[in-house]
């Protein structure tokens, strides 16, 4: 699955590029891009780099030749996937849908053939999945990526932790059918969502065990979220956290965050305010001896 792991979108309103564009990707060690089609100079600086893309197209149903050819050329110049967004223009148009997303995909597929994965970036709230043109998606994506955006979802009195979590749930315990594809949602980092809201995003995604997720976007990202999205880059799996029950409820009390992988690993909590975020997304207080906190080497 080509479009697996941590990755982030860049469109021509990220206002980055070049080294910053590079600098970003190094910082949060990302596993891959995803680029809006027909951005040959951006194509050009990842490729340089040995930064792995995928190309990305805000599909319009009224020219479905035009956006194959779009993905179809980004192919040609070294794109290793195709990710096909499909918004609000095809979500009035009933059963018509259908037939114009199969017409969409065939030409897409006589671009690239069948050998290019497909992924379906789209809003799977309140019955969309259900909706005939995802119907189709379902039948021919390698994966699901929804988008999540919390902010952008319930912009009045944003609360993240209160948010983040709903954002979730709306757009993935609510019914939907994903037919058994992984689901790699595409999370906000945009409209100063805020690093707290980035940070939670990504623990969610992680608390569910999903395979990948992605920034959306690397030039909108302040350099506080940005930092945050950067600091969930480790191959260890995050457990919870981690206290040493000595201490619980007294002035030296500490806190872990705790990862598993190879070893185990401990990195210390240094706010409460971090501790709560934690705590909002469902990770568990793990109440540990010295002993057993002992296990986890320091970061």
């Amino acid at each position: 699955m080509e479009a697996a792991g941590r990755g982030a979108w860049w469109n021509q309103h990220s206002n980055i590029n070049g080294q910053a564009l590079i600098d970003r990707i190094q910082q949060a060690q990302l596993d891959f891009m995803v680029v809006k089609a027909g951005y040959i100079d951006i194509e050009r600086t990842l490729t340089r780099a040995g930064v792995r893309w995928g190309t990305e197209r805000y599909a319009y149903p009224s020219q479905p030749r035009l956006e194959a050819q779009y993905l179809g050329n980004a192919v040609r110049r070294g794109a290793e996937f195709i990710v096909i967004n499909a918004e609000k223009e095809w979500e009035p148009l009933g059963s018509g849908a259908r037939t114009l997303m199969q017409n969409f995909i065939s030409q897409i597929r006589g671009q690239v053939g069948r050998g290019v994965e497909l992924y379906a970036s789209v809003d799977t709230r309140g019955g969309r999945i259900d909706l005939p043109h995802q119907r189709v998606l379902a039948a021919e994506i390698t994966a699901w990526m929804p988008m999540i955006y919390p902010e952008e979802f319930y912009p009045a009195r944003f609360k993240p932790r209160t948010h983040v979590p709903r954002a979730f749930s709306d757009s993935l315990d609510d019914g939907q059918n994903f037919g058994g594809l992984p689901v790699l949602p595409t999370i906000q980092t945009s409209r100063g969502i805020g690093a707290e809201a980035v940070s939670l995003q990504i623990a969610e995604c992680e608390r569910r065990g999903l395979r990948g997720y992605q920034a959306y976007t690397i030039g909108h990202a302040t350099a506080d979220e940005w930092q945050a999205f950067s600091e969930e880059r480790d191959t260890m799996t995050f457990i919870g956290v981690g206290c040493d029950r000595a201490t619980l409820g007294t002035d030296q009390f500490e806190s872990f965050r705790l990862y598993v992988g190879p070893g185990l690993e401990r990195e210390k909590i240094t706010t409460k305010e971090e501790r709560m975020a934690l705590a909002a997304a469902g990770y568990p207080l793990l109440e540990l001896t010295a002993a057993e906190l002992g296990q986890y080497a320091e970061r």
